[in-house]
């Protein structure tokens, strides 16, 4: 589970459930997103590279997308970091802010 929340208004905060493969360091899945009304729905994907404990994730809606950088624990349960939203027409909420991931 994936908490993005947004440097200017961190009250809204969204949560991301991310199904995700790994396979030769590169990530892949699908992810539903809740917590605020996004306008191309709830549906999203996410994927990326993992090198080391160092994660660069892009989750991606439509023609929106948001680059996701950051650092796991040594033991891969927790991770955090910051995004940054790419212009377009969904994901409009997000802003950009900072990140944290626990695996469930």
């Amino acid at each position: 589970m994936f908490t993005l929340t947004p440097i200017d208004n961190p009250l809204t905060v969204v949560q991301a459930q991310a199904d995700l493969t790994e396979l030769s360091n590169n990530v892949t899945g699908t992810v539903t997103l809740s917590g605020t009304t996004f306008s191309c729905g709830n549906n999203a994907t996410m994927s990326g590279v993992v090198k080391g404990n160092t994660l660069t994730l892009e989750l991606t809606q439509q023609q929106s997308s948001v680059t996701l950088a950051g650092q796991a624990n040594q033991a891969f349960t927790s991770a955090s970091g910051t995004y940054s939203t790419a212009t377009g027409p969904c994901l409009e909420n997000l802003g950009s802010g900072n990140w944290s991931a626990v695996l469930q």
